[in-house]
C-alpha cells in the first residue's frame, strides 16, 4: 500500500492533479499503479471530499477524464471551482442512484468550506445546466480569444450573479408567464442569461423564445439554444449575450 512521500517518487508527489491525470494517461505498470494511487490521495485531501469512499473519488476522477470537463479545463485551467464542478456532475449522478443521503451530506460540507457560491456550482453540475455554462464560455474563449483569467473573471461574475441571470422554467408555466420573465432581463438590458426548462415544460418555452425572436424583441442578443436528454428528461437550455455597448466585456 502507498501511502506517504517515502514510498512515491518525489517527482510524481509535488505534481498537481491536473499534471498527474496528464502522466497517468502516457504511463503503464507498476508506475501507471503509483500515479493513480497519488491521484486518488490528492482528490481525497480536498475537505469537501472527506464524505466520498474510494469508489466515489474514482468516479470523480472519471469525470475529469470526460470531454466537456476537459472543454472547462482548457477555458479556466486551474480556477478554484473545477474541482466543484466534477463534485456536482457526480452528485447529480447519486440522486439518480437513490443516494440522496450522501449527495445532502455532501451539500452540507460544501457549504461550509465555500458558503453559498460553492453551493451554486454544485446546483450548475447537479441540475445539469453546466454543459450548456461550459460551451458557452468555451465558444467566448475562441471568439474572443480571452486569457484564462479574464474567463476566471466571467465565470467568477457568472457565479456571482447566479440566482438573477437565470430562469428555470416551471412545467405549469405558461407562455404568457415566460415571456413576462423574459421580457424582464431584456428592459433590465442584462449583459448575459440563461433560460432552463424541463420536460414539461419545454415546449412551452421554445414557443416563447421563437416568438419573442420572431417579433424582433432579441435583437441586440446573440441567444444560442441547445436541447439534451438527462435520463428519460429532455433539457432545453438558452443564453442570451449582449450586443450593446462592452456586451459581455463588462465581466471582465
Amino acid at each position: 500500500m502507498i501511502d506517504s512521500p517515502s514510498e512515491i517518487p518525489p517527482e510524481i508527489w509535488k505534481l498537481g492533479l491536473q499534471e498527474l491525470i496528464n502522466l497517468f494517461k502516457t504511463s503503464k505498470g507498476k508506475l501507471g499503479e503509483i500515479i493513480k494511487k497519488r491521484i486518488r490521495q490528492v482528490i481525497k485531501s480536498k475537505h469537501y471530499f472527506v464524505s466520498l469512499s474510494e469508489e466515489d473519488t474514482t468516479e470523480l476522477y472519471k469525470i475529469s477524464k470526460q470531454e466537456l470537463y476537459k472543454r472547462l479545463e482548457r477555458c479556466l485551467v486551474s480556477h478554484w471551482s473545477m474541482n466543484l464542478i466534477s463534485l456536482g456532475i457526480y452528485i447529480s449522478k447519486l440522486n439518480e442512484l437513490d443516494r440522496g443521503e450522501i449527495a445532502k451530506r455532501v451539500k452540507s460540507e460544501v457549504h461550509h468550506k465555500y458558503q453559498a457560491k460553492g453551493l451554486k456550482i454544485l446546483a450548475m453540475g447537479s441540475t445539469g445546466v453546466i454543459d450548456h455554462v461550459i460551451e458557452f464560455l468555451s465558444d467566448i474563449k475562441t471568439d474572443k480569444n480571452y486569457s484564462f483569467t479574464e474567463m476566471g473573471a466571467i465565470f467568477d461574475k457568472i457565479i456571482e450573479r447566479w440566482e438573477e441571470i437565470t430562469l428555470f422554467v416551471k412545467s405549469g408555466d405558461s407562455i404568457g408567464s415566460i415571456k413576462e420573465s423574459c421580457v424582464s432581463y431584456l428592459k433590465k438590458d442584462e449583459r448575459l442569461f440563461f433560460v432552463f426548462a424541463y420536460g414539461s415544460a419545454v415546449k412551452a418555452t421554445i414557443m416563447t423564445i421563437a416568438g419573442l425572436n420572431n417579433e424582433g424583441s432579441l435583437s441586440g442578443y446573440l441567444w444560442d439554444a441547445k436541447m439534451k436528454n438527462i435520463g428519460q428528461q429532455e433539457v432545453y437550455s438558452c443564453s442570451f449575450q449582449s450586443t450593446k455597448g462592452a456586451g459581455i466585456d463588462m465581466f471582465v
